[in-house]
């Protein structure tokens, strides 16, 4: 979805969450899912970190292929009231990065 699709669908109500999803995992499928509200449509922004391991049109793809993602869009747009995620996402990178590590 581009950036103006995205801005339509979050001023018609759609729950917005921006995240970076990267590298998406089963536990970021579960937080969406409890994000996701029966009367409200859900749109991802997909946001790029320093460094991203995966391209932003791979993650993308990843999370739209969610059943609970309604929208998804990597438009580098500013939402009023977007549950923003992307600290969270740090934190997950952080604690992979250190398992994988503490395995080699």
């Amino acid at each position: 979805m581009d950036a103006a699709g995205a801005a339509k669908t979050a001023k018609a109500g759609a729950t917005v969450v921006l995240g970076y999803f990267d590298p998406m995992i089963a536990w970021h499928a579960r937080w969406l899912e409890s994000f996701k509200k029966a009367d409200k449509p859900l749109l991802v922004l997909i946001a790029t970190p320093a460094n991203a391991i995966l391209p932003a049109e791979a993650r993308v793809q990843l999370v739209a292929a969610l059943r609970v993602v309604d929208y998804v869009s990597d438009a580098r747009l500013e939402i009023d009231g977007a549950i923003d995620v992307k600290s969270a996402d740090r934190e997950l990178f952080s604690d992979l990065h250190k398992l994988v590590h503490s395995r080699q």
